[in-house]
This record gives C-alpha cells, structure tokens and sequence, in this order.
C-alpha cells in the first residue's frame, strides 16, 4: 500500500485521489491522470473538494486543516461540524440511509463525485454521507441495528 505524501493516510491500489484530504495522487513525479478544475476547465484540478469532490485548480481550492475545499463558505462549516459517517455504494443507497436517520430524527446530507462532469469519468462512484459530529455514533448504532451498514 502506498501513502498519502499530504496526510499519510493509506492509500489503495488504483485510487485516484486521497479521500481523507482531497490531493490528486500521482506515481512519483509524474501524474497518473488529469483532471480538469470545474470552474477553470483550461486549468489541471490539484485536488478534489473533500466535501463534495468537486475538482478544483490551486486558484480555486481553499486549505483548511490541510484538507482541500473548493470555494462553497459552508464547507468549512461542514468540515468542522459534521464527518463522513458512510461511504454508501450508490446514490440510492445514500438516499435510503437518509431517509431511515431522518425518521430517527438525525439530520444527514450526501455529496456525490457523479454530482461534476469532470469526474463521472472516474472509475469510482465515491458517495458521502454526513452527520454533525455530536450525532455521529448515535447513527452509526442506528444503522447497525436496522442493519443497514456492516458491522466493522
């Protein structure tokens, strides 16, 4: 396995991107692929939003915590408040996980890389599902128990 040069986080074979910090990897000095910024398509992307994985140039992206965020002022919100409780497989498995921690009266919101054109083409169907931080093991109980998610 290799590691994150931003972060150190572990990092599997064949990922594109850190999903821990958002950099784009690359096999030593030289890319393994491109990808463009959404909001400058003539620009090559240094990373991807770790919110919402929008693709963003080194104008666009906005660093916090060492984390790369694209310009959206609430992300850093996000950031701070909420965390990444599951990494559903679809956005309809997102959707129902929603639904049933809505019931349970916890808020969850979903961000997916098939939400930018510039990133459908990635082999990866990257689905984020968020909780605020002060719910997140009440939501992991909840999900474990209607078992909806595994039990690691």
């Amino acid at each position: 396995m290799n590691i994150c040069k931003n972060c150190s986080t572990q990092i599997q074979a064949g990922q594109k991107f850190c999903y821990v910090c958002g950099v784009l990897l690359d096999a030593g000095e030289e890319k393994i692929f491109e990808i463009e910024c959404e909001t400058h398509p003539d620009c090559r992307a240094v990373g991807l939003c770790v919110i919402c994985g929008k693709p963003v140039c080194s104008d666009c992206e906005v660093k916090s915590a060492g984390k790369i965020l694209c310009s959206d002022p609430e992300h850093r919100i996000l950031l701070q408040e909420w965390c990444v409780l599951h990494q559903p497989d679809s956005e309809f498995e997102a959707e129902a996980l929603v639904r049933n921690l809505a019931d349970a009266g916890i808020k969850a919101k979903t961000f997916s890389l098939r939400d930018y054109i510039t990133t459908r083409w990635l082999d990866e169907n990257r689905v984020f599902l968020f909780v605020r931080k002060s719910e997140n093991e009440k939501a992991k109980a909840l999900l474990k128990e209607l078992n909806l998610v595994g039990k690691d």
